[in-house]
């Protein structure tokens, strides 16, 4: 039978969440899924951020591999640019607020 309101379902999910932690070992669960996200740069990349890019699958093994984490790691270098210009940007705005409470 289907859980009827929102509490009955937030129970449910948590003995679900509980259940698979008493059970499963978190770190291998995210090794799976770091491992997954990792090799998903093996046929190329495409993200708001960065420009679509293929590797054609004909090229040998070790290319294939040699160019998914060449862009990998250029993906997490973009998303670490990002990072440091948005807290930039907040310490920025941050501080204009800051000016304009003691100036008012």
């Amino acid at each position: 039978m289907p859980a009827r309101d929102p509490g009955e379902r937030r129970a449910i999910a948590s003995i679900a969440a509980l259940s698979r932690s008493a059970t499963e070992s978190g770190a291998d669960r995210m090794a799976a899924a770091n491992r997954t996200y990792r090799e998903s740069f093996l046929a190329g990349h495409a993200c708001a951020l960065c420009k679509p890019v293929e590797i054609d699958q004909a090229l040998p093994a070790e290319e294939i591999a040699r160019r998914g984490e060449a862009l990998y790691r250029l993906h997490m270098r973009r998303l670490a640019l990002r990072r440091t210009q948005n807290r930039r940007q907040a310490d920025e705005l941050a501080a204009l607020e800051a000016a304009s409470v003691v100036g008012a």
